[in-house]
């Protein structure tokens, strides 16, 4: 655990989920994929990672994947928000092989929220999510999280698709 540091972290509270009565398409909106699975945020910490629910609750049965993002990070200390996701082989989300432990998990990351010190809430969301791309890129490419930085036009997705959406820029100290 994180121990006396956890508390050096400010404090992230995810947006409540908002339902649209129609599906839209706007330059001033991001779309990230919705996937079936737990929502969460990592803080890491000097090579330890804590995976916590968007209720504060730590993921205690995820220590493996806590420490392979640990090892993957190129961070001293960062909080990332995103979604443990068990997939097939397809990559399609199965969210019953999550809940019975049938497969490993991987963790999608969505946001940085926090990097060495810095809280990055009040930066442009375009801005966060090239400082996720650094954080991985000097590792290698055979890792337990997956990044998606946006999706194509609503015309280039299908009607299975299934997204949640961000108004850009996000000036709010909520995660998503």
């Amino acid at each position: 655990m994180l121990g006396s540091r956890a508390s050096m972290f400010p404090s992230f509270q995810p947006l409540p989920v908002i339902r649209k009565p129609h599906p839209f398409d706007h330059s001033e909106w991001l779309f990230e994929l919705k996937y079936d699975g737990f929502r969460a945020l990592v803080y890491l910490d000097r090579g330890v990672c804590r995976l916590v629910s968007r209720n504060g609750h730590p993921f205690a049965s995820f220590e493996e994947l806590a420490s392979s993002i640990a090892r993957l990070a190129d961070v001293t200390t960062a909080v990332f928000d995103g979604e443990i996701v068990c997939v097939d082989a397809k990559g399609r989300p199965r969210f019953n092989d999550l809940l019975f432990r049938r497969r490993d998990p991987v963790f999608f990351v969505f946001d940085l929220l926090y990097l060495n010190g810095k809280d990055l809430c009040y930066d442009q969301l375009a801005d966060r999510k090239a400082a996720l791309r650094q954080v991985f890129n000097s590792r290698t490419t055979m890792n337990p999280y997956s990044f998606f930085a946006s999706l194509p036009s609503e015309s280039q997705r299908g009607p299975q698709d299934r997204e949640t959406a961000q108004q850009l820029p996000r000036e709010s100290r909520s995660a998503t």
